[in-house]
């Protein structure tokens, strides 16, 4: 269909749409990953459905059988993990205050001659 004109200006155009062998849908770092990541990645999620399961099928137990419990162990539940974060962000600021002293344990005080000139104003 259509002129000979038109079949002929058409045909040295190349077309933009790749083919199918050439289409990429994840970039090459992930397809070219490592078995290592990969097995990891299968073990994390092999491990993580069956405890999320756990963990309702306790929920659904106390809801249906300890209903006046469940408030009491979903606080205790909360507060164990809420006592997990804290501990980590404690030893996080604690390592990270030793990584600074260990930084400047060689640096000399700072004297200055003119720390009498500082005026400290005391808004009471």
């Amino acid at each position: 269909m259509g002129c000979s004109t038109c079949k002929q200006s058409n045909s040295g155009v190349v077309s933009d749409i790749p083919s199918e062998e050439t289409l990429k849908l994840l970039p090459s770092d992930l397809t070219g990953s490592s078995f290592l990541f990969r097995l990891i990645a299968f073990f994390v999620i092999v491990i993580a459905i069956p405890l999320v399961i756990i963990v309702l099928i306790g929920q659904m137990f106390f809801a249906f059988f300890l209903p006046k419990k469940l408030d009491k162990v979903s606080n205790k539940f909360k507060g164990f993990l809420m006592g997990i974060f804290s501990k980590y962000a404690e030893f996080k600021v604690k390592r990270q205050l030793k990584k600074r002293e260990k930084q400047f344990s060689k640096t000399k005080e700072y004297v200055t001659k003119d720390i009498e000139d500082i005026e400290v104003y005391d808004n009471k």
